[in-house]
């Protein structure tokens, strides 16, 4: 059959390969060290891979060079940190510019070769290796994607410039594609990524490199892209790279002779020179220096002059010749980015230094905390360009320092106030941080009018929070007089404003009668008329003109722009004035939700702790809610899901949400960095089921809800009474709460009645600390919660279940007398012991009256309904012996009993359990039907040895999957026995369906079905 099937496949597919003309598929070459794939190595597998081949390598580690010459070729791993290419102590195979460089995977002379999904690993073998590569591609393209790559490096970190995570240089003067995406470069020694030569060009995206920090042994580099080649950076970040060393400069983003480098969404962070652009084009968008240990950004051009002392990096040298690469002009675009110092002395902001020409524009940036704002340094050559839109703040000397011949254009942007930035000269009375010579900037002086737009400076608002923008004069102190005006604006970005939204602020009106009016043109602009009435003098002071209330509707950039104007004065006569519109932030995104909420249970008290990256967050802001009884803030204690008014608050959406919803009230606020707050009350009046949320809030005051919630009762479950005689629960379970519990076992208690506070188990999670799911019957499951909490003091939460096992021996003491006995196992906590057999006595073994704490054991009605739970957190019954001793006329057989086990943990404990020591074995295996079955919830399996051996005793679903384990080890010859409660090994209830059980001893095996039914 097989080989017919196999046949009649081939024939159909050899068919729809003639009728559709689908090409062969390339072949899929697996790679597996074990001797699984095709091949052991992976160099095996690209020997003999053909153009369009795919090789796919298992996990593992491969000690081995691998060299690549084959076009258009896949090497994919099975995920980084899964498949490691380590590299050999000596690598053999190199490619030379000059020198040999040794790369521990080369792909030289072909295109489009791909790696993926996997980690390299250099294992600091330069020291063998001189010029030491990662990734090398010499004369080729490609693609590296989902990589990890460390290590290389020598076996200490030393001043040779060699150790480079990815090298990729192309010297044949041929175009080449080459691209990374979601890399890491990590414990490299020189660079972490340098892309070289020509007619290389291709996009870095989401390349993450971290460097060694402040060090003295070499100046290391981040993202190094050189020598005419053309790259994209997109949202890649550089960290930790500075030299303390007294020469060169550590550099995060280079460029260098003749490139061009866009960069976007990109972050440099601890870096000695962020981002350094020498004889090239770049352009840097969108992106942030922060905590930098020198200058943030350098646009040079070297021309044929020695530039300014400043340190400059040492880029990884490619010893060809350079002629046509260095000494060109150099151009740099800075847009919407932002510049943050460490107020450190003798560092710069963005600067442009030129011995031959820089074009440098900045636009809509921040630059805040350097010793100088921004500069510009003319060494023989020229600085070209301007900057607008920028806030230059709080930087230690100067806001911006130029020697440039023609002033630097600075007109238009944010130096602290409107009055514009300080200089002695020009703007004496500027209250602004102070600029040097050689900066053109806006006002001049206050000697004219103006017409200036701002908002409150209070940061972002909220989105749908309204912003007010006032418009104002800016008086004449020459003396003009405006008797009316017209001002024309549009709001650009995600805000709005109407007719309604404009408010007069009474320029005119505190100078007599005047005509106020608003008219909306229809095409986007409003337009605001005043005039004074009459022979009124006119407005020559300062006085704000008119309010526009800006309706914020999505997250961006909001601007007030400036459309037209008229002035004019009492002749009617035009009069002239600078206008300045504004801009705001409104933020509507919230910080990414906090995360793992915990809710830990105390005496009155509830301690709730999260985990957060603190990332654009201003504060966390906690709120509680409580399961009530029909209205909120009246708790459902002690019975809650048995009461019929009984709600669970719903989980609000946002932190204006929960702020809104009376089923939420705050517990407090936390300041950024601290993830914790506990929650208390006075007494045990407030006894409940509290649910948090915890709501990472920014400055604006948004905040999403968490990705996780958590709930707690903020009492001791058992904590029932006081000691002696005091009925106030005191934060411990002792003896007097052991009397509450002992009063009611084994009765019905009725919701709202005399003892339903002692009806606190089953918990949801079956431990000590979970949320009582009530039933109104107090018996073993309260037993268990009153136990596992038996002389606690302190909140803390349970480790997870482990399952475990323990071997009990039902035997006959005499005629009237009956044992349950504990041969082996750890971690007994508690049992249930039950048979449809009248019984006269259950009282303790020898075994439990040695037991060093206190138990407490209880029969329930007149048949065996035998309650027995050792009392203390953690405590579990050790030796062997006699539990328990059970007086009944009747025989009661191993068959007839129903035998729960619960841990320290509260979870179910596999039963082994057999006839006492000394029967009769049997002769030969053998498995037994279920019994009962169908069962719900506990069954009984038996099964005989007629020795010792391994037994293996576990229960599968009708889809083959595994279930749980019931036994596991080593078993005496005799007849044993194992109690299934229907739960997997996880401790969770199954649902209802057919298993089967499957016992494996030596050779003997046999399957048999089963039922549960609920």
């Amino acid at each position: 059959m097989k080989l017919s099937y196999r046949f009649s496949l081939a024939v159909v597919l050899g068919l729809v390969i003639v009728a559709t003309s689908i090409p062969v598929r390339a072949a899929v070459w697996q790679v597996d060290p074990s001797g699984a794939g095709d091949f052991t190595t992976i160099q095996g597998a690209v020997d003999s891979a053909a153009p369009g081949d795919v090789i796919q390598v298992a996990a593992g580690h491969y000690v081995e060079q691998v060299v690549v010459t084959t076009d258009d070729l896949t090497v994919t791993g099975a995920g980084v940190d899964q498949t490691f290419i380590d590299s050999p102590t000596q690598l053999t195979a190199s490619f030379i510019i000059g020198s040999y460089y040794f790369p521990v995977i080369l792909v030289r002379d072909c295109d489009q070769v791909v790696f993926t999904n996997l980690t390299l690993d250099g294992r600091g073998q330069g020291d063998a290796n001189m010029l030491f590569q990662g990734f090398g591609y010499f004369n080729a393209g490609g693609s590296l994607e989902n990589i990890r790559i460390t290590g290389v490096r020598g076996s200490i970190l030393d001043s040779v410039p060699h150790g480079n995570g990815v090298f990729t240089v192309a010297v044949d003067a041929t175009p080449h594609s080459f691209n990374m995406t979601d890399v890491v470069v990590e414990d490299f020694q020189k660079s972490a990524v340098v892309v070289d030569g020509p007619g290389l060009a291709g996009t870095l995206t989401r390349v993450t490199v971290t460097g060694q920090g402040a060090i003295a042994a070499i100046a290391q580099n981040g993202i190094q892209v050189s020598r005419g080649a053309g790259f994209t950076l997109d949202a890649c970040s550089v960290a930790g790279l500075a030299y303390t060393g007294a020469t060169w400069a550590a550099t995060g983003f280079l460029g260098t002779a003749g490139t061009t480098v866009t960069m976007t969404g990109c972050i440099a962070d601890g870096i000695q020179t962020s981002v350094y652009m020498e004889d090239n084009t770049a352009s840097f968008t969108d992106g942030a220096v922060i905590n930098p240990v020198g200058d943030a950004l350098v646009a040079a051009a070297t021309g044929a002059k020695t530039l300014v002392d400043r340190r400059v990096p040492q880029p990884v040298e490619i010893p060809l010749e350079k002629s046509g690469f260095t000494k060109s002009a150099a151009a740099m675009d800075i847009t919407g980015s932002v510049f943050t110092g460490n107020d450190t002395p003798d560092s710069w902001g963005p600067a442009a230094i030129s011995a031959g020409l820089v074009t440098f524009n900045m636009t809509d940036c921040e630059i805040t905390r350097f010793e100088r704002g921004f500069v510009i340094v003319e060494d023989g050559g020229t600085v070209d360009g301007m900057a607008r839109g920028c806030s230059f703040l709080d930087n230690l000397s100067l806001a911006g320092w130029s020697n440039s011949f023609i002033d630097y254009d600075a007109r238009w942007n944010w130096w602290g106030h409107i009055s514009g930035p300080y200089h002695p000269v020009k703007n004496p009375g500027g209250l602004g941080f102070e600029v040097t010579d050689h900066i053109l900037f806006d006002p001049w002086t206050m000697i004219g009018p103006g017409i200036i737009a701002t908002v409150p400076d209070h940061g972002p608002v909220r989105c749908g929070v309204p912003m007010p923008v006032t418009v104002t004069y800016l008086g004449d102190p020459g003396g003009m007089a405006v008797q009316g005006y017209s001002v024309t604006f549009r709001i650009t970005g995600p805000g709005t404003a109407t007719v309604s939204d404009v408010a007069d602020a009474g320029a005119m009106g505190d100078i007599g009668p005047h005509l106020f009016q608003v008219l909306d043109n229809g095409d986007g602009t409003l337009t605001v008329d005043d005039a004074l009435l009459g022979a009124t003098p006119g407005l020559v002071d300062t006085a704000d003109m008119f309010t526009i209330a800006v309706q914020t509707v999505g997250d961006g950039e909001v601007g007030v722009e400036f459309v037209s104007y008229e002035l004019r004065d009492a002749l009617n006569q035009p009069l002239y004035a600078p206008l300045l519109g504004t801009s705001f932030l409104v933020d509507c995104i919230a910080p990414a939700p906090v995360t793992d909420i915990t809710a830990a249970t105390g005496h009155n008290r509830i301690t709730v702790t999260w985990n957060h990256d603190d990332v654009d967050v201003d504060h966390y802001e906690i709120f509680r809610g409580l399961w009530y009884d029909t209205t909120p803030g009246v708790s459902a204690y002690p019975e809650y899901d048995d009461l019929p008014g009984n709600v669970i608050p719903a989980r609000p959406a946002t932190w204006a949400e929960a702020d809104a919803s009376p089923e939420w009230e705050p517990v407090g606020t936390t300041p950024v960095g601290v993830h914790t707050i506990t929650d208390t009350w006075p007494d045990a009046s407030s006894r409940g089921v509290y649910y948090y949320e915890v709501f990472a809030v920014d400055a604006v005051l948004n905040g999403d809800a968490a990705a996780a919630n958590d709930r707690a009762t903020n009492y001791w479950l058992g904590d029932t009474h006081g000691a002696g005689a005091d009925p106030v629960p005191n934060g411990v379970v002792d003896a007097f709460d052991m009397n509450d519990l002992g009063t009611y076992f084994g009765t019905t208690v009725p919701t709202g009645g005399a003892g339903d506070f002692v009806d606190v188990g089953p918990t949801d999670d079956w431990s000590r600390l979970g949320i009582p799911t009530t039933d109104s019957r107090i018996d073993f499951e309260d037993l268990m919660i009153f136990s596992l909490n038996f002389g606690v003091v302190s909140a803390a939460k349970d480790q997870a279940p482990v399952p475990g096992a323990v071997d009990l021996a039902w035997r006959r003491i005499d005629a009237g007398a009956m044992a349950l006995v504990l041969n082996g196992g750890q971690g007994l906590k508690g049992l249930h012991l039950r048979a449809p057999v009248a019984v006269s006595q259950v009282s303790p073994g020898a075994l439990l009256e040695q037991q060093a704490g206190e138990f407490f054991l209880r029969n329930v009605g007149d048949n065996l309904d035998a309650n027995l739970a050792l009392m203390g957190a953690g405590k579990a019954i050790t030796g062997t012996g006699e539990l328990l001793v059970v007086r009944t006329a009747a025989d009661i057989s191993l068959a007839d009993l129903e035998i729960t086990a619960r841990g320290t943990a509260n979870q179910d404990l596999k039963v082994v359990s057999g006839v006492a020591p000394g029967s009769a074995a049997p002769t030969a295996c053998a498995l037994d039907a279920n019994y009962p079955n169908p069962f719900n919830p506990t069954t009984t399996i038996s099964f005989a040895l007629p020795d010792t051996r391994r037994v293996k005793l576990a229960v599968y679903g009708i889809d083959g999957r595994r279930i749980a384990v019931l036994v596991d080890g080593t078993l005496p010859a005799g007849r044993h026995e194992v109690v299934w409660t229907g739960r997997d090994d996880r401790g969770q209830p199954v649902a209802t369906g057919a298993y089967f059980f499957r016992m494996e001893a030596g050779p003997y095996h046999e399957v048999r079905k089963m039922t549960l039914v609920k």
